[in-house]
């Protein structure tokens, strides 16, 4: 089973309504060098994520904090969500092959910027 490590990409890409934070912005209790510093008694919104790399969707090297880019599948698996982390890492590197593989199965919404405008890109038969 995989584990987070240092990485703490959900920490900017999920929107969690206990901590009052919206989609993109920074946890305040994200620790300077990755972690969580609430980690022992965070939200279940943050207990129950699961992206789709902590999910084995994702090859090991294609950790979301290295590859710009954290991916979350919608509840039914039809659409897959993917977060930009750092300006431009969705439309290169392995993001983007990550998105191209992507949609040759399923959509994919692209969320990007600071109010994490959306880009929906349908899927490619």
């Amino acid at each position: 089973m995989r584990r987070c490590g240092d990485c703490t990409a959900c920490c900017t890409a999920l929107k969690v309504g206990e901590l009052g934070l919206a989609e993109g912005q920074s946890c305040q209790h994200q620790k300077r060098h990755g972690g969580c510093a609430i980690y022992e008694e965070r939200p279940q919104a943050c207990r129950g994520f699961e992206c789709a790399w902590l999910r084995g969707h994702l090859a090991v090297k294609d950790r979301p904090d290295r590859i710009g880019v954290i991916f979350t599948p919608n509840v039914d698996g039809t659409i897959m969500q993917a977060f930009e982390l750092r300006s431009g890492a969705a439309q290169k590197g392995r993001g983007k092959m990550w998105i191209d593989l992507l949609r040759q199965k399923m959509s994919v919404i692209i969320a990007r910027g600071p109010n994490q405008d959306r880009t929906l890109l349908g899927r490619q038969a």
